[in-house]
């Protein structure tokens, strides 16, 4: 086996790749405490009419039902998600 392509080398290498400095590191972190925000639809919906309302309700159904069949040409797990 060759030295270079030993794991403990492997580690250091992406270590050193992946090294962030402290600039970096604050924007790839989480907001702290996290950020929670309701979404609330209810108010919306009320302001629909009947048939925007069974509109609305239908085009949600369809969403839901053609996800997996727009999904399936990235990938066979992906349809699941």
């Amino acid at each position: 086996m060759l030295p270079s392509s030993s794991p403990a080398n492997r580690l250091s290498i992406v270590q050193r790749h992946f090294t962030m400095n402290a600039q970096e590191l604050k924007n790839f972190l989480a907001d702290s405490p996290p950020t929670i925000v309701n979404l609330e639809i209810r108010k919306h919906f009320e302001a629909l009419t009947d048939q925007q309302a069974r509109y609305a309700h239908y085009i949600s159904r369809y969403v839901i039902y053609l996800a997996p069949i727009f999904s399936r040409p990235l990938g066979i797990d992906t349809q699941y998600i």
